[in-house]
């Protein structure tokens, strides 16, 4: 395993416990909605790449019912240990999970109706080769449903200048995306290259609320900012946090403090001819 794909593994196992767990479920919806716009039908066989704590693979199975199946993976063995205990919880007999890297799915040719991925794509350091995967797995004519960040919220620019100012700080570089875009028109060009074909975009734009400053904080600790989080030296992580709330606490309403995520959907079909 290369040293940055350790580094995401480490990362993800560390926030696996609360990961999506804490204040606005943002991930959650975003899946939910992913996985309608994908129109899947009951009866598909599905597979969830990059599952995280199921925000797509729990609504896929509710989706395909008992007489299709939905297969999770993610890189994250401690991730992946959370949902088999969440399936488990459940008993839902249509949902397997287990620990795989997107670059080498241990899956027949053909093996899928649907791929999904939901916010991960920028984290695979061989993107062309996963999308490849992904290409192969699924059955001629199969789906595939990816969705990605847009540009954030502009009444957060502030927290750009917040990172910058502490970066003198930073025992090491915090980066654990080596590929990086917002763009639909990008996304469709990767899709492409590929191989996939009728690709379609569409995005989202939902409002979330944290209760107050602590809540944001905690959230941050839960998914990929942990990263950033734990490469400031400790002796200044209180003096950042400090600052942080300050500017939280100035957009506070009355009910938490507002945030609007934006979602690119993408649909994509495998051609027949395979």
């Amino acid at each position: 395993m290369t040293e940055i794909k350790q580094h995401i593994r480490e990362v993800f196992d560390r926030t696996a416990p609360t990961y999506d767990q804490l204040g606005p479920r943002f991930f959650l919806y975003f899946g939910e909605r992913l996985v309608t716009e994908a129109k899947i039908k009951p009866g598909s066989k599905v597979l969830d790449v990059a599952t995280g704590r199921g925000a797509l693979l729990f609504p896929a199975a509710n989706v395909v019912g008992l007489s299709g199946s939905v297969v999770g993976i993610d890189l994250s063995p401690e991730m992946v240990k959370q949902v088999q205990f969440e399936v488990q919880q459940s008993a839902m007999k249509n949902i397997a999970v287990e620990s795989m890297d997107a670059e080498d799915l241990k899956f027949p040719d053909n093996s899928f109706d649907h791929v999904l991925c939901g916010f991960s794509l920028f984290f695979f350091p061989a993107l062309g080769k996963a999308l490849s995967e992904f290409e192969r797995v699924l059955r001629p004519g199969g789906q595939l449903a990816v969705s990605i960040w847009e540009r954030g919220d502009i009444r957060w620019n502030w927290i750009g200048q917040v990172y910058e100012k502490f970066k003198p700080f930073l025992m090491a570089d915090p980066n654990i995306t080596p590929v990086h875009f917002h763009e639909a028109a990008v996304l469709e060009t990767e899709l492409r290259q590929a191989g996939f074909q009728n690709i379609r975009t569409d995005s989202d734009t939902a409002e979330f609320i944290y209760a107050d400053a602590e809540e944001w904080w905690n959230v941050q600790w839960s998914h990929v900012s942990r990263a950033l989080l734990e490469s400031i030296h400790p002796d200044h992580l209180e003096e950042f946090k400090k600052d942080i709330f300050q500017h939280l606490e100035a957009m506070r309403e009355p009910d938490g403090i507002h945030q609007q995520f934006s979602a690119i959907y993408a649909l994509a079909k495998k051609t027949l001819e395979h």
